[in-house]
């Protein structure tokens, strides 16, 4: 069975990307496919480093998650869905993710179109 728990979440290349899943009573919390070095703590925490691929504009990562709280016989499979955007910034700039979007915060003295700096 699938869950409510699903989530599509952005991140950028090099962020050490955490989700916190809800607490659950006595749950457990397995992680069945990942990307490699993804890690998840008997807490839920779920925690990656998204290392670059020099192929794509973007890419996506999927996490398949198996959720046992003690009530369930039955475990809930979760899919955590995680987008990786490239920083495109010029100059030294810091990439940032804005409501989603993508933005370079440009040094001192630099200015750029579509915020490349």
């Amino acid at each position: 069975m699938t869950s409510e728990l699903n989530k599509k979440i952005k991140v950028l290349s090099g962020e050490v990307f955490n989700y916190q899943l809800p607490k659950i009573e006595e749950g457990k919390f397995e992680l069945v496919s990942g990307p490699f070095g993804a890690n998840l703590t008997d807490g839920g925490q779920l925690s990656w480093t998204a290392v670059s691929n020099l192929i794509a504009e973007s890419w996506t990562e999927l996490f398949v998650l198996k959720v046992k709280g003690s009530c369930h016989e039955e475990s809930t499979l979760v899919e955590i869905t995680v987008q990786v955007f490239p920083c495109d910034c010029l100059n030294g700039a810091k990439c940032t993710l804005v409501n989603e979007v993508l933005k370079c915060v440009c040094k001192t003295g630099f200015k750029g179109i579509f915020f490349r700096c």
